[in-house]
């Protein structure tokens, strides 16, 4: 079946692919994240102390790796399950290998891996679904009434 579950349709090409193919497109492939050049962002969301260091580690990854107009502060839920999952898989990791043969902890760790990635894909962690991902750009208001309407009634 083509695509992801829960997806219809085909896998989106990156721009980049779309341009060697010559069927690249601005208006329908502009908006992609790959698309947009890289600023610095001005939301700086703080990882929480709660998080040890390789949950803050995974934090900045995903700061550092998104341009300024995709992440919202109501992001940093998410984020922040990302991030504790990320801790929660090394530490199934670590005890895995001290262990390999606890049939619990295996499935313990690909429940967390399945919950890591399906979090990971809202952030754009795999090139596919980087190519999915779109930003939003601010959206110009070309209407000259509601402009009129807003200077005289503003």
């Amino acid at each position: 079946m083509a695509g992801y579950k829960g997806q219809q349709g085909r896998k989106p090409k990156l721009a980049l692919k779309h341009k060697l193919d010559g069927t690249y497109r601005e208006d329908r492939h502009g908006n992609r994240l790959e698309s947009i050049a890289f600023n610095s962002s001005p939301l700086q969301l703080e990882p929480p102390a709660s998080l040890r260091e390789d949950g803050k580690a995974q934090w900045q990854q995903v700061m550092d790796t998104l341009p300024d107009t995709v992440l919202k502060n109501c992001d940093e839920g998410k984020l922040y399950q990302l991030a504790f999952i990320r801790q929660q898989l090394n530490d199934v990791q670590i005890a895995i290998e001290s262990s390999p043969l606890d049939d619990k902890l295996v499935k313990l760790y690909l429940d967390l891996s399945k919950n890591y990635d399906r979090i990971g894909k809202q952030f754009g962690l795999s090139p596919i679904d980087r190519a999915s991902l779109k930003v939003e750009q601010p959206q110009k208001n070309d209407d000259p009434f509601s402009e009129f309407m807003k200077a005289n009634l503003g």
